[in-house]
């Protein structure tokens, strides 16, 4: 999509210049203050630095109950621009960009009450840009999580487990080979989010949250399974006496009602 606007702002050497068209690909998808999807009133164009390489674009949200402003930033698109008759620019950012916190599921919740909670402390660092913080955040965030379900699973070890280093955890209470296998790889890259060295060159922070959900999914349905009994018993245990299947008790019953028909 391309939308003509009109910018004023200056020249290179800081020098004023006459209102300009412009094309900008498209307006945010929403207030990032009250996160309403509406249209954005438009205020003002300014093209700024290095030759008019960046524009900003002022909006303020429409919503009554919000009306913040709102600053988009762009960035020159050179090949549309040279295929143009006006420059052409691409959105890069928007501030405020406010943290949305994630909602997990309630067994998520339930198993790892300060996980959420930390996660979503985490997920605001790295929407300000503080990455270095970030990253040890979702690392702790991890570590409450698989001590958390640890403990949930092994109750009696509960002492030991909140002592005990990560990994030394998810080797003695894991040992289902997928989950252990994606438990331990987020922990490693978690370790190079808090140590001088980094081992993992090759992955980053977003490679940490992908197993981070990973790690999450693997409990949910863990914790789905283990519910499933309770929340829909086999039907051969509602007619069973424990000791045998369905068509057990009933040919039991029928041989108890051969006897009594003989007597």
């Amino acid at each position: 999509m391309a939308i003509p606007i009109i910018a004023s702002g200056s020249d290179s050497d800081g020098s004023p210049v006459k209102e300009q068209p412009v094309v900008i690909d498209r307006y945010p998808d929403e207030c990032p203050s009250c996160r309403r999807t509406m249209d954005l009133n438009r205020v003002d164009a300014k093209p700024f630095k290095r030759g008019n390489e960046w524009l900003e674009v002022y909006f303020r949200c429409a919503n009554q109950k919000c009306l913040h402003f709102v600053l988009a930033t762009y960035i020159v698109n050179l090949p549309l621009s040279h295929r143009s008759n006006a420059p052409c620019f691409t959105l890069v950012s928007i501030f405020p960009d406010s943290p949305q916190d994630r909602s997990f599921a309630p067994s998520i919740v339930e198993t790892s009450p300060q996980f959420a909670s930390i996660y979503n402390q985490a997920a605001a660092a790295e929407v300000y840009r503080l990455l270095d913080v970030a990253g040890p955040g979702f690392r702790k965030a991890l570590e409450f999580l698989i001590k958390d379900y640890a403990i949930s699973i092994h109750p009696n070890d509960a002492d030991a487990i909140r002592k005990d280093q990560l990994m030394s955890v998810i080797k003695k209470h894991f040992t289902d080979t997928r989950m252990s296998i994606v438990f331990s790889r987020a922990a490693w890259l978690g370790n190079d989010e808090t140590h001088y060295e980094r081992r993992w060159i090759d992955h980053d922070l977003n490679h940490l949250k992908q197993l981070i959900d990973a790690s999450v999914h693997f409990i949910e349905m863990e914790k789905l399974v283990a519910q499933l009994p309770e929340d829909m018993p086999d039907p051969e245990d509602l007619w069973s006496d424990g000791t045998g299947t369905l068509l057990e008790v009933v040919e039991f019953s029928r041989q108890n009602l051969v006897e009594n028909l003989r007597i």
